[in-house]
């Protein structure tokens, strides 16, 4: 494969798709919460959970594929990629992304209304593009599957 150093033989997975969307979702409000040392680290990973969770089941009713949970509090989805044949156009990508976005955002009161009354509110802030990526299996050790491209570095901000 192409690239270089690390030591050994490169054997690497990498293709460019085109046509795709990208969706970053970050939870705000995360971060002052699991600052406050009132709160108990176990109920913070529930809610977590929780939220992951439904955006997890939210991916597939709009037939988008996760591709990771990056740091704590964000989330990353793709459409086109891995499988293209999920929704087969770029137009059908674009709005299984955006409609993705909107639920995203009517979890978020969800799981608001769900919480002890006086609990500061959590939202998400959500970023959506679309694109061409390179998309591959990275690490020696520990797999990794990731995209780099503009149109995900667009979305991510």
């Amino acid at each position: 494969g192409e690239g270089g150093g690390g030591g050994g033989p490169e054997r690497s997975i990498a293709q460019l798709h085109t046509g795709c969307s990208f969706l970053f979702a970050k939870v705000v409000g995360l971060a002052e919460l699991v600052g406050d040392r009132l709160q108990r680290p176990r109920t913070i990973l529930l809610l977590l959970q929780s939220i992951f969770d439904r955006f997890d089941r939210l991916t597939e009713t709009f037939n988008v594929q996760k591709v990771r949970k990056t740091v704590n509090e964000s989330y990353m989805v793709a459409a086109g990629l891995p499988d293209p044949e999920l929704l087969g156009s770029p137009q059908q990508r674009a709005l299984g992304t955006c409609a993705l976005a909107v639920a995203m955002v009517h979890v978020m009161d969800v799981v608001n209304a769900e919480r002890p009354p006086g609990s500061a509110p959590l939202s998400v802030q959500i970023g959506v593009h679309s694109g061409s990526a390179i998309a591959g299996i990275i690490g020696h050790r520990k797999y990794q599957y990731d995209l780099v491209g503009d149109a995900v570095n667009t979305a991510a901000r």
